[in-house]
């Protein structure tokens, strides 16, 4: 049986207090085994990037549990998030400095060094683009798609367990894509877990192994990809059933 890293139980979140409050979490049940790619898809306003936040901790549930790599005490699940890396609504980078310094302020705060720093650049290709584009442009300058490589690689740089992945391919063009998806099976092969939420049903097709479809604040959908090839159904086909697409 693989083991857990992920158990969610009657998760609520609500923003505003009393009659004013709206609830975005709605009881929702989730669980994740290690070595999962997770597909979490929905429309705009299901609740995905909340639910995100809940499990990173950048909001706080109203109620229900979390239990994360087996630990469900609120007052420790710190400890367990320090196993995650990932980007949420937007990279976590300083538009003023650059690329290496941007991770340089990170790696000071987690002890790592520069070999580190040039390992997720080269994860990321972005080492491609040379020493002095990383070293002295500022970041502003780059790409949309550029500017999504360096969150990832600053999600990387504590080498996680789990990547929480929200609209990851915003901004990347074909051949991005199609790096995004080799690098997410290349590092999945090396043990780490993924959650990707992303409106792209059919490139989530090419590398999940199991999906989850939020309305309402709540997962409506849950199946595996080896489920949907042993039935000949892809999973655009499967979202448009359960959400009631004709």
């Amino acid at each position: 049986m693989s083991e857990h890293i992920i158990i969610i139980k009657n998760l609520i979140k609500q923003y505003g207090k009393g009659s004013n409050g709206k609830e975005i979490i709605k009881g929702l049940n989730m669980q994740l085994a290690r070595g999962d790619i997770f597909g979490l898809v929905g429309r705009n306003g299901a609740g995905k990037t909340t639910l995100l936040k809940c499990i990173t901790g950048i909001v706080l549930p109203n109620s229900g549990s979390i239990e994360l790599f087996g630990e469900s005490n609120p007052k420790k699940l710190h400890i367990s998030r320090a196993k995650i890396g990932g980007i949420i609504e937007r990279p976590p980078i300083d538009e003023e400095l650059s690329a290496w310094d941007n991770l340089k302020l990170y790696a000071i705060r987690m002890g790592l060094s520069n070999e580190r720093i040039r390992e997720v650049l080269e994860t990321v290709d972005l080492t491609r683009h040379g020493d002095a584009a990383l070293k002295k442009e500022r970041v502003k300058t780059f790409s949309l798609g550029m500017k999504q490589r360096l969150g990832i690689a600053i999600a990387l740089l504590g080498k996680p367990e789990l990547m929480i992945l929200d609209e990851p391919l915003n901004g990347l063009d074909p051949e991005g894509i199609m790096w995004f998806r080799k690098m997410v099976l290349d590092l999945n092969k090396q043990g780490v877990s993924f959650i990707i939420s992303s409106h792209l049903l059919r490139e989530l097709d090419e590398v999940a192994t199991c999906y989850g479809i939020m309305s309402g604040g709540q997962i409506i959908g849950n199946v595996t990809a080896d489920k949907l090839h042993k039935s000949g159904e892809t999973f655009e086909d499967y979202y448009k059933r359960i959400v009631g697409i004709n």
